[in-house]
């Protein structure tokens, strides 16, 4: 008896899962009724990086590793 009760409560749980998301998608506004959507404009993006080697990656050639004496 138990395992047909097991059967019956998975089952009644994906028809909510399926019924819930027909509902949901039933009130998702259709995508014809949508605003008109805008042209994509391109820009030029100019990226300016202001430091050392680090900046340009050449990276950091000693591993200066900070020892602190308390």
């Amino acid at each position: 008896m138990q395992r047909f009760l097991k059967w019956v409560l998975a089952l009644l749980l994906v028809v909510i899962i399926i019924g819930g998301g027909w509902f949901w998608l039933q009130r998702q506004p259709s995508s014809d009724s949508a605003s008109p959507r805008r042209p994509i404009i391109q820009k030029t993006v100019r990226v300016v990086g202001v430091g050392d080697s680090l900046t340009q990656g050449i990276g950091y050639d000693d591993d200066h590793q900070a020892t602190y004496r308390f």
